[in-house]
C-alpha cells in the first residue's frame, strides 16, 4: 500500500463517518417532526471540532471533561470554526 492509498482510505472513512452522523440526526430530527431543525453546516462544523480534538485511546468522559466549551460555548466555537475556514 502506498502513502497515497493511505490518505484516499482517510478521506473516504471521513466522509463515510460524516454521511452515518448525518443520516442519524436528520432521522432524529425527522421523528420528533421537526426535519426543518437539521443544519448541515452547523453539524459540519462540530464534526470537524470534534475530530480534531479527539484523542487516540481517550475516553469519552476524559474527551468530555477536557471539552466542557463544545457544551457550554458551542454557538461561538462554530462561529470562530467558520471563520477560520474563511482565512
Amino acid at each position: 500500500m502506498k502513502h497515497i492509498d493511505h490518505v484516499e482510505l482517510t478521506w473516504r472513512l471521513l466522509g463515510e463517518a460524516f454521511e452515518r452522523l448525518e443520516a442519524r440526526l436528520m432521522a432524529v430530527a425527522a421523528g420528533v417532526g421537526k426535519p426543518e431543525r437539521y443544519d448541515r453546516d452547523l453539524t459540519r462544523a462540530f464534526f470537524e471540532i470534534v475530530a480534531a480534538r479527539r484523542r487516540e485511546g481517550e475516553s469519552w468522559a476524559d474527551f468530555l471533561e477536557r471539552n466542557r466549551d463544545l457544551l457550554e460555548r458551542g454557538p461561538e466555537l462554530v462561529s470562530a470554526h467558520r471563520r477560520e475556514k474563511l482565512c
